[in-house]
């Protein structure tokens, strides 16, 4: 979902993780819920 919206703007796939853009362009952090 973020991917086709465009708004990731790191992302460290080594940890699964990455950050996006909110629109006051602050990065929130996604993290995969556990498993």
């Amino acid at each position: 979902l973020h991917e086709k919206m465009g708004c990731i703007c790191y992302e460290n796939k080594a940890m699964g993780i990455y950050f996006i853009n909110d629109p006051d362009d602050y990065w929130i952090e996604i993290i995969p819920k556990r498993r």
